[in-house]
């Protein structure tokens, strides 16, 4: 499974460094894959239906609230432009599976973790399981 990005920028601050912003875009699996001889890996994918809104439910408002309050804590106390902020709008806070997804993204947690809560079908159980996770890491204050 993966995700179509759209690159929105590109720099190159030094030599061997580049910094890119993506946008992600649709979900998809993958059907077939092929590495190519000098080590590309190329592959055939099905892109999925998108997502649902699956409303926040008042059993985890508490866990949107958390996302609202960091990202109000990072506006206050540093003043960068929006664009520099790792939550860009549009924001949609009544959606679980937007809510999951960008805990997900900003979680201190192993990427093989981050990858199995987005891959899950449903909003609302990634929701769910984001707010276990916050409360095992203690963040759910």
């Amino acid at each position: 499974m993966g995700t179509l990005a759209q690159i929105e920028s590109l720099g190159r601050p030094q030599p061997g460094l580049m910094m890119i912003q993506c946008k992600g875009l649709q979900r998809f699996h993958v059907q077939r894959r092929n590495q190519l001889p000098l080590g590309l890996w190329v592959a055939d994918v099905q892109l999925d239906e998108p997502e649902a809104v699956v409303p926040v439910p008042e059993h985890l408002a508490h866990t949107r609230d958390r996302l609202q309050r960091l990202l109000q804590n990072l506006q206050e106390r540093d003043a960068r432009s929006l664009e520099q902020l790792p939550l860009r709008p549009p924001y949609q806070w009544d959606d679980s599976g937007w809510v999951a997804n960008r805990w997900a993204e900003l979680l201190p947690a192993p990427a093989e973790l981050k990858q199995r809560l987005m891959v899950l079908d449903s909003p609302l159980l990634r929701l769910e399981l984001v707010s276990d996770l916050l409360e095992k890491l203690g963040l759910d204050r």
